[in-house]
C-alpha cells in the first residue's frame, strides 16, 4: 500500500482556503465557560492527546508516538481498556413450535440462527408462547406502538426485519431508522420483559464463503484502509505550521463487528465532557476502486456540519451524495452512532458511486459485488486490483473537514428535531 504522506494532502490552493477560515483564538463564554474545545485539554500544547486499542497499539502508537503526538489514554498510555465477555453458544440442532395441534420443526443454520446473550451455562426456552408484534417497534413520534395493550412478560416475540416503509412520512420511507436495526428490537424486547425475540430476517447473505481456503480475516479493505486514512490525516495535521484551534483527538476503536463495542465503552467512559466534543468524523472501510465525481455523506441532513462538508467536497469538485443505500441504516452500523447517542454531531464519509472513467451504476455495482463476495470474509484482502488515488482524495477530504471544524468559532449543532438532538442539549447543560 503506497504511504500517504501528510503534506501531500493539501495543495497550495487548497491550504490558502483553509487559511481563509482561521481566526484568532476566542475568548467568548457560553454558559459562564470558556468556549470549549473540541476534546479540550488544560494547555495548546497538551490538546493533541491520542487513544489507540490494544490490537493495533503496535501499529497506531508507534506511528502517533512518531509524528509527536501525547497519548490519551489511562494514566498517560495509549489504550483504554476494557473487557469482553465471550459467550460460544451450542445450539439444539432442530427447533420445535407447536400450535394447535400443528408442529413446525426448523433446522440449524438452513432455518435459523440463534445466539444467547445469556452470561450462564444454560439458558433455557420451554414452553413459552410465541406472540407475533409486527415490527416490534415503540415510537410515540411517529404515533406507532406494536406493544400497545400486550403484556409479552416471560414470551417469545416473533417480528419482522427493518421499520416500515411504504409510506416517505412514516419511518422516513424507505430510509432504515434505528428502529429497523436488530439491535434496537433485542434491546426493546429486553425492556419488555420478554424472554426471546426472533427476527424474520430476509435480507440475501452479506457473503460467501473464499474457495482459496485462506482463513485468515484479513480485513484489508474493513478497515485496514480506514487506519491508514486516519494516520494519513494524523500526519497531515501534525505538518500544519500552526496547530488547530481545537485539539484533535484520533481515536482507533476496537470491536465494531460485534456491536460497536470500542466505541459504545468510550462514549460512556470518555476523556472529555461529551457537551466539550465539537463533532466526529469517522472513516469506516477506503475506496479500492479509483476517483469518483461524488462523496457519500452518511447523516447528510441531520446536522450544521452538512455546510462543512459541502465546502470541503467543493474544494475538490465533487458533489455530495446522502447515504445512497438508505434501506440498510447505515448511520446505526458504524461507530459514529456511539457519539450520536452521547449527543455529538457526527459524519460518516463513505465511498462515492460515480466512478471518473466508468458506466453509469458501475460504482453502485464494484460496492454490491465486493459486499456480497468479500464482505466478513478471508479474502477482504489486499491485491493488485486495488486502485489509490480514490482513498487518498477521500483522506484529503477528511484533513479538510476536520481541520475546519476544529477552526470555527461556533460548536456544530444537530438539526432541530433530530432525533440526537436532546441529547446534544443535555450534555450542553451538563458543562
Amino acid at each position: 500500500m503506497p504511504h500517504l504522506r501528510g503534506r501531500q494532502l493539501v495543495t497550495a490552493a487548497q491550504w490558502a482556503w483553509l487559511r481563509s477560515r482561521r481566526r484568532r483564538p476566542s475568548t467568548r463564554s457560553a454558559c459562564g465557560k470558556r468556549w470549549p474545545y473540541l476534546l479540550a485539554t488544560n494547555s495548546r500544547d497538551e490538546g493533541r492527546r491520542r487513544l489507540a486499542t490494544s490490537r493495533l497499539k503496535d501499529t497506531c502508537s508507534t506511528a502517533l508516538d512518531r509524528l509527536g503526538y501525547s497519548p490519551g489514554g489511562v494514566d498517560g498510555g495509549w489504550l483504554q481498556t476494557f473487557d469482553i465477555v465471550s459467550v460460544t453458544a451450542t445450539p439444539p440442532a432442530t427447533w420445535n413450535f407447536e400450535s394447535a395441534g400443528n408442529a413446525l420443526a426448523l433446522s440449524l443454520w438452513d432455518d435459523f440462527i440463534v445466539a444467547s446473550g445469556v452470561q450462564a451455562p444454560n439458558a433455557v426456552i420451554d414452553e413459552a408462547e410465541v406472540v407475533f408484534v409486527g415490527y416490534g417497534i415503540r415510537a410515540p413520534e411517529y404515533d406507532w406502538d406494536d406493544y400497545e395493550g400486550l403484556d409479552v412478560s416471560g414470551k417469545v416475540l416473533l417480528m419482522l426485519n427493518n421499520d416500515p416503509d411504504w409510506d416517505r412520512e412514516l419511518f422516513e420511507g424507505n430510509r432504515r431508522l434505528y428502529y429497523g436495526r436488530w439491535t434496537y428490537k433485542y434491546e426493546i424486547a429486553a425492556q419488555m420483559g420478554a424472554a426471546a425475540a426472533i427476527i424474520i430476517h430476509t435480507t440475501a447473505s452479506a457473503g460467501e464463503p473464499d474457495d482459496a481456503g485462506d482463513i485468515i480475516y484479513n480485513g484489508a479493505r474493513d478497515n485496514a484502509a480506514g487506519v491508514a486514512q486516519i494516520l494519513a490525516v494524523a500526519e497531515a495535521i501534525q505538518a500544519l505550521p500552526i496547530p488547530p484551534r481545537r485539539s484533535i483527538l484520533f481515536l482507533f476503536v476496537a470491536a465494531e463487528e460485534q456491536g460497536l463495542l470500542g466505541s459504545a465503552y468510550y462514549a460512556l467512559n470518555p476523556t472529555f465532557e461529551p457537551g466539550r466534543i465539537a463533532a466526529n468524523v469517522n472513516v469506516d472501510g477506503g475506496n479500492i476502486w479509483g476517483r469518483t465525481r461524488d462523496v457519500t455523506y452518511i447523516g447528510y441532513g441531520k446536522s450544521s456540519l452538512d455546510t462543512v462538508v459541502e465546502h470541503a467536497v467543493a474544494l475538490q469538485g465533487r458533489t455530495v451524495q446522502g447515504d445512497q443505500f438508505p434501506d440498510r441504516g447505515f448511520f446505526y452500523r458504524s461507530d459514529q452512532f456511539s457519539f450520536a447517542k452521547i449527543g455529538v454531531p457526527a459524519i460518516y464519509l463513505d465511498d462515492g458511486t460515480d466512478f471518473i472513467g466508468q458506466p453509469e451504476g458501475w460504482g453502485v455495482a464494484q460496492i454490491e459485488n465486493w459486499e456480497a463476495v468479500h464482505y466478513h470474509q478471508p479474502s477482504d484482502e489486499l491485491d493488485d486490483s486495488w486502485t489509490f488515488d480514490g482513498m487518498i482524495e477521500d483522506a484529503q477530504l477528511a484533513f479538510y473537514i476536520g481541520l475546519a471544524i476544529a477552526e470555527e468559532d461556533a460548536m456544530p449543532t444537530w438539526n432541530a428535531g433530530d432525533e440526537f438532538e436532546a441529547a446534544r442539549l443535555a450534555a450542553l447543560a451538563d458543562l
